[in-house]
């Protein structure tokens, strides 16, 4: 590729770093090497590898735009063109496993029954891959607010422009323990709750949301464990035996349950603060 490269792109990277604007280089016709060509690293200075990841898409995607959309005409650009399907892929991959898990299980001497309820539930797992996708997406998101917070630049940043529009600081935003839901997200988790009436593509559809809308309170949950350890003002101690006996509650099952029945009934009462919500008005802001 020849042309001009550019670095440091991000206004948050360059505080970070301490740099006003950012970096660019130029990549000459002299540069390029054809693919399969051997590359001679005695005649750069500093070589580093970076991967990058391309989606191949044939089609312009006007801003602005979402990650469903990118891959939504990534997959149908592979079916059409090539006459491939990544999802498609994706799903026969997870059939695989999961035959390969029932087949161990009857080796283990497993009874029949034990194998139909495990061979239902993995079908159900099967089915609910998209929603496996948008966790994955949701936790990264998540984490990388966090990671944000953390970072003395940014919160600077935040500060600063809120100060100036007369809103107030608003870094505490990016602290997990303040991370809360909508409350119109409970349409979404009666949707849901719709998947055992439902059959065909539409309880796929409601099991997928399912899926998603109790991990996001699962996550809520998280965060109300985690802000009522600072409202005790736990120190280091308590808060590495309070996240411990939550693992050893989440092995027997128990944490995950009790952690999402929280983030679903935050809706109705404010625990971070232990107040009941009676009217609308008295819902915490998102």
């Amino acid at each position: 590729m020849i042309g001009a490269k550019l670095g440091l792109t991000s206004r948050v990277k360059r505080q970070a770093l301490g740099i006003h604007e950012p970096v660019f280089g130029r990549l000459t016709s002299g540069m390029v090497v054809p693919h399969g060509q051997a590359l001679q690293l005695d005649e750069l200075i500093h070589p580093r590898a970076e991967p990058e990841i391309a989606f191949l898409i044939r089609k312009r995607i006007e801003a602005p735009t979402t990650v469903a959309q990118v891959l939504a005409a990534t997959e149908a650009v592979m079916r059409q063109g090539y006459g491939f399907s990544p999802y498609r892929e994706q799903v026969a991959r997870a059939h695989q496993t999961a035959a390969q898990f029932i087949t161990a299980y009857e080796k283990a001497g497993v009874p029949p029954d034990g194998v139909r309820v495990l061979t239902k539930w993995m079908n159900i797992g099967v089915s609910c891959l998209p929603a496996f996708f948008l966790i994955d997406i949701i936790v990264v998101f998540v984490l990388s607010l966090v990671m944000f917070g953390r970072l003395k630049a940014w919160r600077e940043f935040v500060n600063r422009r809120d100060a100036n529009a007369d809103r107030g600081p608003i870094a505490a935003a990016y602290l997990f323990r303040n991370f809360s839901l909508p409350e119109w997200l409970l349409f979404a988790f009666i949707i849901g709750g719709l998947t055992p009436l439902a059959s065909g593509m539409l309880q796929k559809v409601a099991a997928n949301i399912l899926a998603v809308v109790t991990f996001l309170y699962l996550l809520q949950g998280l965060a109300i464990f985690r802000s009522l350890l600072v409202a005790v003002g736990a120190g280091f101690g308590g808060v590495m035996f309070g996240y411990l006996l939550l693992g050893i509650l989440t092995i027997t099952g128990i944490a995950p349950i009790l952690l999402s029945i929280a983030g679903l009934f935050d809706s109705f009462f404010d625990f971070r603060h232990f107040k009941r919500k009676d009217h609308s008005d008295e819902s915490h802001p998102h």
